[in-house]
């Protein structure tokens, strides 16, 4: 008998820190805005993103990665406990 692990495709993404927006646009594009709210130390809390239409939001310490003809997003968590970070 034999088990085998689905292996998950490579993905190519970005964690929003709150002080790399400039980062975030060379990846998304000039689609990127911050979003008034901030964290405890100054920071923009969250990002905005517009995609197909509308907006959605990126909160702090959240990755943005590509997916399929836009963006999505994966907590720092997921990335941490699912993904591991690999040579491109």
């Amino acid at each position: 008998m034999a088990f085998f692990r689905k292996k998950a495709p490579a993905f190519e993404a970005i964690q929003w820190r709150g002080d790399n927006l400039e980062e975030v646009k060379k990846f998304v594009g000039p689609v990127a805005f911050e979003m008034p709210s901030e964290t405890p130390d100054g920071l923009p809390m969250t990002l905005a993103i517009r995609q197909h239409g509308s907006f959605f939001e990126v909160v702090k310490d959240e990755w943005i990665y590509k997916s399929g003809d836009g963006f999505s997003t994966k907590s720092d968590e997921s990335i941490k406990n699912n993904h591991e970070e690999i040579q491109p």
